[in-house]
């Protein structure tokens, strides 16, 4: 299982190094790491996404919304430097439930209905077999 660890995201702007997209090195899997590859676009901001992982979180399935951070270009010429401009925690629509959360009362009672259903409908098909 290859996962990056020590990685960062590292921004040039017309060949001269203007940042990293975070303070420290990221691991993959771990709290703060970049969801995807963030694309800069000539007159638009840097924007990128990074996941968010709570302390009971597998190592799979963050529980978090992620933030989203915009960064501006700071500067002129080969002086330019990437800021951090505003940092926005992502609306998360659907998820898992949180590791160590147990089943709701409804879902726990959907699938031990499904599984009953599935297991008649086996046995009706079995015992209708044997008897045709």
């Amino acid at each position: 299982m290859c996962r990056p660890l020590g990685f960062n995201g590292f921004v040039f702007i017309d060949g001269h190094f203007a940042g990293t997209l975070s303070p420290v090195n990221m691991n993959s899997r771990s709290d703060g790491v970049l969801q995807t590859i963030p694309t800069l676009q000539l007159g638009s901001p840097l924007h990128a996404t990074y996941l968010r992982y709570s302390d009971r979180d597998p190592l799979c399935c963050p529980s978090l919304p992620p933030v989203q951070v915009t960064y501006r270009i700071d500067g002129a010429g080969a002086n330019q430097i990437l800021v951090p401009d505003t940092i926005v925690q992502a609306s998360k629509s659907s998820s898992l439930p949180r590791a160590g959360e147990p089943f709701q009362p409804i879902t726990l009672a959907l699938v031990l209905g499904s599984v009953a259903i599935a297991t008649g409908f086996f046995w009706r098909v079995r015992v209708s077999g044997k008897l045709g």
